[in-house]
This record gives structure tokens, sequence and C-alpha cells, in this order.
């Protein structure tokens, strides 16, 4: 019954991803998530077998069904990415009725990281809606007696004016202040030490990668015979999302690891 029961979850996650793509392409279009799927070249309408999370992708061979064009990997990608996470929250959460306020979350959060990816901004619109989220966490959690309320919303507000030192400090070129509005949100959505943790962690998470894009731009200017410039913007609300997602799942706390298992998770 367990084996059923979480792949149909994996399945319900595959659904959801599916819609999420919808959503990632669409937002601040002029478009709606609603109505029907149509290719993004020859803009006909998709029939419903066109539309099968993941296995359409492959059924199709990654290309549309009437005028052949590519059909970007992340449609599968996001599909399955989503299904995994819904599997992982619900092995952490165990109730499904709360998983699924962790499902929306997360599903969120995953819309930003692309976004941000592809766009290299954070949408107000959906940063306010997952603070909400996270504001409605602690104060559930406080009237059920299960969380201290103050500390919480404080350490969410420190976490965030944290980030947003770094984006007035540096005039935005270290940090947009998307990532404040974001930092706000986590600060609200974790205990504080797995907010501590997932700072930590999403920074060095993004000075790998940077590190390593580096290398390959150096690499690549030297192959070429070009003087080696690297001024790619990366952007880092992908990272903190992972970092977030690492944290929660895995009740991840670098602060308990230093102190050798001690326990200094509040909220």
């Amino acid at each position: 019954m367990d084996t059923i029961f979480y792949i149909a979850t994996f399945i319900l996650g595959t659904i959801i991803g599916s819609f999420l793509n919808v959503v990632i392409f669409r937002y601040n279009t002029g478009k709606t998530v609603g109505g029907r799927s149509m290719c993004l070249t020859c803009s006909k309408t998709l029939k419903w077998n066109h539309l099968i999370p993941v296995f359409s992708y492959l059924f199709l061979l990654g290309k549309c069904a009437y005028c052949k064009a590519k059909i970007s990997i992340q449609y599968p990608i996001i599909e399955v990415l989503t299904g995994l996470a819904f599997l992982l929250i619900l092995q952490r959460v165990y109730l499904f009725p709360i998983a699924v306020i962790y499902f929306a979350v997360f599903s969120i959060l995953l819309v930003i990281a692309v976004y941000d990816y592809r766009h290299k901004i954070i949408p107000d619109g959906l940063v306010f809606a997952f603070i909400g989220l996270s504001f409605l966490r602690i104060v559930a959690e406080y009237f059920l007696g299960g969380g201290a309320f103050t500390y919480d919303f404080v350490s969410g507000l420190l976490i965030a004016l944290f980030f947003a030192t770094l984006w007035w400090v540096s005039d935005g070129r270290w940090m947009g202040f998307g990532d404040a509005k974001l930092a706000l949100g986590i600060g609200w959505l974790l205990p504080f030490c797995q907010n501590l943790s997932a700072i930590m962690l999403s920074f060095f998470v993004g000075s790998i990668v940077g590190l390593f894009l580096m290398f390959v731009a150096k690499i690549n200017s030297r192959r070429k015979g070009i003087p080696f410039y690297f001024d790619k913007e990366i952007p880092f609300a992908p990272f903190l999302i992972f970092a977030t997602f690492v944290s929660f799942v895995f009740n991840f706390d670098v602060l308990g690891l230093i102190m050798g298992g001690v326990i200094v998770c509040f909220g």
C-alpha cells in the first residue's frame, strides 16, 4: 500500500510539474495560465496524448508532433524534479494534508528558481505568495502550541536584513533586492538553525558553481586566443532555494554538526 501511495505521489508531482512549466513560460507574458496548451513554435493546440508528463516528451523524441520543432528539455526535467520533490517532502512530513502545504510552497519556489535562472529576476507576485505562506506557517505553529512566534518572526527579518544589506552595500552588484525578499520567506519557513544552514549551503554551492563557470570561461578564452574576461551574471535564487529544500527535507543543521550534535535549533 505504501508503495502505491508513493507512486501516486510521484505521479501527482509530475502532473503539477507540467503545470509549473506552463506558469514558468507564460508568467509576465500577458498570457493566462489557463486554456489549452499549444506549441510555442507553430501555435497549434496540443492533444491530450501530447501532454502526458515525461512520457510524451520521450514518445515524441523531444519534438513537436506537428512542426517537429525541438521541445525544451526543461519540460521533463521540471516534471521529474517536482515528482521527486513531492516524494521527499512526504517522507519528511509524513501527514499528507500537511505535506500538501509544503507541496504548494516548494512548487512556488521551483517556479521562482527557474524563472530567475531564465530571466535574472524574481517575480514579486510569486515571492509575495511565498512570504505569505511562510508567515502562515509561524502563525499556525504558534496557535497550535508548537512554535515561538516572536523568535521566528524576528529571525526571518534578520536574515532578510542580511541580504538587504549586501544589496545596499554593493549597490545591487553582489545581490538583488529580490533575494532579500526571498530570504524573508525562507526565514519564516524554516527554524533558525536550518535558515543558517540554508544560507551557508547556498553560498558554498554558489561559489563552487561560480568558480567552475570561471574555469570553463578561462579555458575557452585560451582556446580562442582572447583575453580572459568573465562578466556572466549568476542568479542566486536557485542556490538559495536548493539549499532551503535540502535543509528542510534532510533537517540539515550545520551548527549542530559543528557543535558535535548539540541541539541548537529553535522554532
